[in-house]
């Protein structure tokens, strides 16, 4: 009765598919219901083929047969004949067709190989009918041979989405059931037998029809509960431990609890359970580099560990780039190397290579020695590498090569920059087995730098760098070079002058007009000079805005390295001019790299900075801090990161640090670290680190030394803490040093000697600069020599007086109440300069000075408000 019931439904199922199933044929070949009936009309006999039928081998969907290559009309020699003759003539829509009759015809091995060597001629245009023949061949149970023969073909041949979706087709197609309905049978009705009722049987003969219903107090079990509710498991024990310890950790992280994050995340690393990537990890990364309770090593390892989660650079939107953590990372107040490496090398293995290269790699380039500089270039293209192999894209050979490439010409330019030339060299291609190629830029950049190196060494390198750039095989040329390039050139010229100083007046607008045409000018000599800038920020700030202010430095940092130095030497003069150091310090911090000044006193005296800011109250009725007119660390991101300054920004720091240093012993100290530094030619921290700081050494003779005018704020202060002779020992050391001292010193000095109504030493150094006037090409060493002035002093061209000096001098000798002294220097004033009242207000007031002294040389007291104007 069973049976019978269950017949109908058979049939019915297999009529209503589309697909039949015919007796004889190889495993997973299925025809179309009409091609079923007419081989059976036909009176055809099916061949028979006797191959192993697995559930594993079976196609994912039907093969359909043509009305044009029926396949009971050709067999498979007629059909790959036919199929190789479309493929040779280009026929592409007649060639799928026979495809599709040539593996309906139970194809060999062979013919798969030979078909295969056909398809090969010209595999890009071939892509569908190879994966079509794969396709096929897979289905009926050849998954392992199409993926040795094909799979690679169709890597290297076909877009990135097509051979992804193609293996993933090949590693599926054996796993998945086969369903097959064929036609009923007497082979498949149920052999009946006499078999003896079982024990179930008998009872179940002698129980009632219905039963009796259940009494409640009867009942022995419990009613059932929803604790009595199995569910079963839907996942493997290993996969709900990975779904609940990584649930946990997001959870843990959205709720900011960072610390016992990372402890979970740390055991799920031991246990090796497989973290999906995600921008959430971004968080915990940004808070470890903020968090300034962890040593720099902590700092480092918690950063990668949480930064190497991040999604890579084809799981997120164009254009995304980690802005925000590549800013804590490289415009920290002092510059972590090892930290900025570690940033490196994840951006590098997601994706990142090419964009973070230029914001890295001349930092560690430059801060690292050779060894260690090489191991990180080898370790960010093998990062490189590894993220393009894993992604296979088409032009993979390419991007590898262009990455490796760029990179290597970024660091020998860094490496030319700090005059580390014989490292750059070593970069070079080799001139007789040239393995890549660099830009004529960067051998430019190579031969302006030799031009200011030792005849020797220019001699040994230059015909080597020459030959390199002209020639094709190791030099890429640029026909029509974009913006940066010109920009990247311009830093090429010799140190160019800014353009003259124009004087606008209280005219607002025309200034505002000029510094928009000319703050980011590709000409050096055409950029504003920094007292242009410096009055109309004056100016500008007097009237309560900062729009234009912040528009102009905008314009400048987007611009180029040249723009960004200009304008922001000129922010520091102003600050500098209305007495704020601290933001002097702040602006410095802000733009450019801790070298060539003292770090440590340096981030001392930001993080106090920042804590006046911080912890100001506005109910205390004192004035709140003042602050840049643009809060730039605070909100943007430097899109071309931060810069190494130049001697004028350095001096401009030593300068606000001396006068932020109260007391006379540690500004003492402080000098001797200028003294150092300028000797050393190199921080004080890269021989003894800070203790706070733990970082890689810097190779000396490379970092920008403070000028003559870095040890200018000292002079006076320390020569009324010692006396003049420490005047003149400064003096010595800064020749010692290399550096001339200017005319501002020599007049620091004589004017001090005579305040101390030492004329003797006072004019002997008044005659030697004077001498300069009568002989400007020769040594004036008689004067010197017979006023026995050091030996250091007379082996220099003194610079000529000015008027300055000559009322330093008056203004000294009355002071010591030596007015003999005083009227001999004014008569040595009126030789060399004529005296027009009004024209000069320092030389009126000090005739003045003169006139008064005369009158009552007893009452007379120095107005202490005029001095040093």
């Amino acid at each position: 009765m069973l049976l019978a019931s269950c017949a109908p439904l058979r049939s019915s199922l297999s009529i209503s598919r589309n697909v039949l199933r015919i007796h004889g044929t190889r495993q997973g070949t299925t025809l179309s219901f009409r091609h079923a009936h007419s081989i059976g009309e036909s009176s055809r006999p099916i061949p028979q083929q006797t191959t192993p039928t697995t559930s594993d081998n079976a196609l994912e969907s039907p093969v359909e047969f043509s009305l044009e290559f029926p396949i009971d009309v050709l067999n498979s020699q007629t059909a790959f004949r036919n199929l190789t003759r479309l493929i040779e003539e280009g026929k592409q829509d007649q060639a799928a067709t026979a495809m599709t009759n040539f593996l309906a015809s139970n194809p060999s091995d062979d013919a798969f190989h030979r078909l295969k060597t056909v398809l090969a001629e010209a595999p890009e245009a071939n892509i569908p009918l190879i994966l079509q023949l794969g396709s096929g061949y897979a289905a009926m149970g050849h998954a392992q041979l199409v993926k040795e023969e094909l799979v690679p073909l169709v890597r290297n041949n076909a877009a990135i989405e097509v051979a992804s979706r193609f293996e993933q087709e090949i590693d599926t197609s054996h796993r998945k059931p086969v369903e097959v309905f064929e036609e009923p049978s007497d082979d498949y009705m149920p052999f009946v037998s006499d078999t003896p009722p079982s024990v179930a049987d008998l009872i179940a003969e002698q129980l009632p029809a219905i039963l009796p219903e259940p009494v409640q107090t009867d009942d022995v079990f419990e009613e059932e509960g929803p604790e009595y509710i199995y569910h079963p498991p839907t996942t493997t024990d290993e996969a709900h431990a990975a779904m609940q310890s990584t649930g946990v950790l997001v959870t843990l992280v959205e709720t900011g609890n960072y610390t016992q994050a990372y402890a979970l995340l740390k055991e799920i690393k031991e246990l090796e359970i497989p973290i999906p990537t995600s921008h959430i990890y971004q968080e915990p990364a940004q808070a470890a580099l903020k968090n300034d309770d962890l040593r720099p090593a902590q700092k480092q390892d918690v950063f990668s560990t949480w930064f190497s989660l991040v999604p890579a650079a084809h799981e997120v939107e164009p254009g995304y780039e980690y802005e925000e953590t590549r800013r804590l990372v490289t415009q920290a107040v002092v510059t972590d190397i090892p930290l900025i490496i570690r940033f490196a090398l994840i951006m590098a293995r997601k994706g990142y290579a090419e964009r973070v290269s230029h914001h890295t790699i001349p930092y560690i380039i430059r801060w690292t020695d050779w060894e260690v500089g090489q191991k990180f270039l080898d370790d960010f293209n093998a990062a490189n590498k590894a993220y393009v192999d894993e992604l296979r894209p088409r032009n993979g050979g390419y991007l590898k090569r262009k990455t490796a490439t760029n990179s290597r010409g970024t660091a020998i330019r860094a490496l030319a920059y700090a005059n580390r030339l014989d490292e750059a060299i070593r970069l070079l291609p080799d001139p007789d087995n040239p393995t890549f190629r660099l830009t004529t830029y960067t051998y430019n950049v190579i031969l302006n730098r030799l031009t200011r190196t030792k005849k020797d060494v220019r001699d040994a390198y230059t015909p080597l760098v020459k030959a390199l750039r002209d020639d094709d095989a190791t030099a890429i040329y640029r026909n029509s070079p974009d913006l940066r390039t010109l920009a990247q050139e311009l830093d090429l010229a010799a140190e160019a002058k800014t353009s003259t100083q124009v004087d606008f007046g209280d005219d607002l607008v025309a200034a505002l007009r000029y510094l928009k045409k000319n703050i980011a000018t590709f000409d050096k000599s055409q950029l504003p000079h920094p007292f242009t800038l410096v009055n109309f920020m004056s100016m500008y700030l007097a009237t309560g805005r900062t729009r234009a202010l912040k528009m102009l430095l905008d314009k400048a940092i987007r611009h180029s390295f040249i723009a960004t130095s200009n304008f922001v030497f000129a922010e520091m003069l102003f600050y500098r001019r209305i007495g704020q150091p601290n933001l002097v310090v702040k602006t410095f911090v802000d733009h450019f790299f801790l070298s060539a000044v003292p770090r440590e006193e340096v981030v001392k005296r930001i993080a106090r900075i920042d804590s006046q800011i911080n912890n100001y109250d506005p109910t205390s009725g004192e004035s709140s801090p003042l602050k840049r007119f643009y809060p730039f660390n605070e909100s943007f991101t430097l899109p071309r990161g931060k810069i190494w300054p130049s001697r004028i920004h350095c001096n401009l720091i030593w300068d606000a640090l001396s006068e932020l240093t109260t007391i006379d012993r540690e500004l003492e100290v402080l000098y001797y670290k200028l003294v150092q530094y300028v000797a050393d030619g190199r921080v004080l921290s890269e021989t003894e680190p800070i203790s706070a700081i733990d970082e890689l050494p810097t190779p000396a003779g490379w970092t920008t030394s403070a000028g003559s005018a870095a040890f200018t704020p000292f002079i006076y202060r320390l020569m009324c803490l010692r006396g003049p002779q420490f005047g003149v020992r400064m003096l010595r050391e800064m020749l010692h040093l290399g550096i001339k001292p200017t005319v501002y010193h020599y007049t620091e000095l004589a004017g001090y000697f005579a305040r101390k109504n030492d004329s003797r030493k006072a004019f002997a150094i008044l005659d030697g600069m004077a001498a300069q006037q009568k002989n400007p090409f020769g040594r004036e060493t008689y004067e010197v020599e017979q006023r026995g002035i050091s030996p250091p002093i007379r082996e220099y061209h003194l610079p000529l007086p000015t008027v300055v000096t000559y009322v330093s001098l008056i203004r000294g000798f009355l002071i010591a109440k030596n007015l003999e002294a005083a009227e001999a220097a004014f008569r040595r004033l009126r030789k060399v300069h004529t005296h027009v009242p009004g024209e000069n207000r320092l030389l009126d007031l000090a005739l003045e000075d003169l006139e008064a002294f005369r009158e009552d040389p007893r009452n007379w007291v120095y107005p202490w408000d005029r001095d040093r104007h």
